[in-house]
């Protein structure tokens, strides 16, 4: 089941989801990233933390998203910003996590979920689960 987490929450159990924001973050992006200003954010309400969880309550999963406009275009999509699983995920278990981000993009009018990972076995199981593959490519300045 996927939780959003209240801010208030995330302040509690900080030092456990740090650690999976933290292994969620690229290698590009771990050298000098500021974990104090993702908490700004999330306390300020501008990034929002999910945990997944099995049956028994255990975190299998946590996630962070945001809301992020295109005034260009005039959409709004919810961003998964970092992902991390202690364990492989279950397509059963990537299907309700969705779910319950669908219904928070809807809420917020988004027209689409975005998912940006270098992981093939991340991709391949979002896949599955009806997502579609498009190529991001980065160069560091």
């Amino acid at each position: 089941m996927l939780v959003i987490l209240l801010p208030e929450q995330v302040v509690k159990y900080w030092e456990e989801i740090r650690y999976y924001i933290e292994a969620a973050l690229p290698v590009q992006m771990q050298r000098g990233y500021d974990m104090n200003r993702v908490l700004e954010h999330i306390v300020g309400g501008l990034l929002l933390v999910a945990l997944l969880t099995d049956r028994g309550g255990i975190i299998v999963a946590v996630f962070t998203l945001r809301v992020q406009e295109d005034r260009m275009l005039g959409v709004k999509n919810l961003v998964i910003v970092t992902g991390y699983a202690s364990r492989m995920l279950a397509k059963s278990e990537v299907d309700d996590m969705l779910m319950t981000a669908k219904k928070l993009a809807e809420s917020q009018q988004c027209k689409g979920i975005l998912f940006y990972t270098d992981k093939e076995g991340a991709v391949q199981l979002f896949k599955q689960s009806g997502g579609s593959e498009h190529k991001f490519i980065m160069w560091e300045v």
